[in-house]
């Protein structure tokens, strides 16, 4: 695994295809390449940007997050502010956003619970829906 770390910004990126097998702790803001893997928990106090691809077969616990395209979680999912599922994600567990939250086609999750809005666009493959404000559907 190689990690780079950018000090003006407390910022840490983990380079496309690498492997992370135990937990894992940032404090600060996490950017990840494509093709990562978490093999247990991934816990960011700042921003987390997943990688197209990536994997996580924990939970996942962040400030605010954006998980890329085609990525999967094993586990339960807890954001304290917004929240951006990009197409095709899945989780496996529970989505807990403490903002806003915006869901883009093919993400499949259990259930998704914000104290904020929730934006589903398209398709979203989810068993409840649980907003502190408004749910807005559109189809793209």
């Amino acid at each position: 695994m190689v990690i780079k770390k950018h000090i003006g910004t407390n910022t840490y990126v983990i380079l496309s295809k690498s492997f992370v097998d135990r937990d894992f702790n940032v404090d600060g803001n996490l950017i990840v390449g494509r093709k990562v893997y978490f093999w247990g928990d991934l816990e960011v106090s700042g921003t987390l940007e997943l990688g197209k691809s990536s994997e996580i077969k924990g939970n996942l616990t962040a400030n605010c997050a954006i998980l890329g395209p085609s990525t999967y979680i094993k586990g339960n999912v807890q954001v304290e502010n917004d929240l951006k599922l990009l197409d095709g994600a899945r989780i496996d567990g529970d989505v807990l956003c403490g903002g806003n939250a915006l869901i883009r086609p093919g993400v499949t999750m259990d259930h998704i619970q914000a104290d904020g809005d929730v934006k589903l666009v398209g398709k979203v493959n989810t068993k409840r829906v649980k907003a502190g404000g408004k749910v807005i559907s559109r189809k793209s």
